[in-house]
C-alpha cells in the first residue's frame, strides 16, 4: 500500500504495547465501505482471522457523503460505534476524519457536510469511551491533503 495511514499507525504502536516480544498486524479493507456495512466486514475478518484485534481504524465514511441523508449517516455512525465498543470492549478505535475529495470542492455542500461527519464522528467516539479506559483514545486531527 502507497497511502500514509499504515504509517500513521507505527506511530500509534507504542501506545498498543506492542514492541515487547512479537508484533503481529493485519491490515483489512473493504472497496466501497459505508457504516452501513461496516459490521459485517469487522465480523467477517475477527472469524477468519487468528486473534482479535487491537485496534480498529476507522477510516469510512466517504462514500455515504454523496450517497446518504446526513441524519442517516449519524444514526449509523452512532449504532455501528456502540457496537464495536460492546463486541469488543478491549479494541481501541481510532478515528481518522473523511478527507476532502478531489470532486469536492472546498466550501461545497458536501465538503460541510464532511466537516458535519468528521465532528459527529469524533464526538461519538469520545463518548463511547465509558467503555473503555480513556488513554487508548486517538483522532488523528492533523491530517490533510499533502497526505499521499
Amino acid at each position: 500500500m502507497d497511502h500514509s495511514f499504515v504509517f500513521l499507525m507505527a506511530d500509534l504502536l507504542p501506545a498498543f504495547n506492542l514492541r515487547q516480544g512479537r508484533t503481529e498486524m493485519s491490515y483489512f479493507t473493504q472497496k466501497d465501505a459505508t457504516w452501513k456495512t461496516i459490521r459485517r466486514v469487522v465480523e467477517t475478518e475477527v472469524l477468519l482471522g487468528p486473534l482479535p484485534p487491537k485496534a480498529i481504524l476507522l477510516h469510512l465514511g466517504g462514500n455515504d457523503v454523496s450517497s446518504c441523508p446526513q441524519k442517516r449517516i449519524f444514526n449509523n455512525i452512532k449504532h455501528e460505534i456502540k457496537y464495536l465498543r460492546e463486541a469488543f470492549p478491549e479494541v481501541i478505535l481510532v478515528w481518522v476524519d473523511i478527507l476532502l475529495r478531489l470532486c469536492w470542492r472546498s466550501g461545497s455542500p458536501l465538503d460541510k457536510k464532511r466537516k458535519r461527519l468528521n465532528g459527529y464522528g469524533r464526538t461519538t467516539q469520545l463518548y463511547s469511551i465509558e467503555f473503555q479506559n480513556i488513554d487508548s483514545m486517538f483522532n488523528h486531527l492533523d491530517i490533510g491533503s499533502s497526505v499521499t
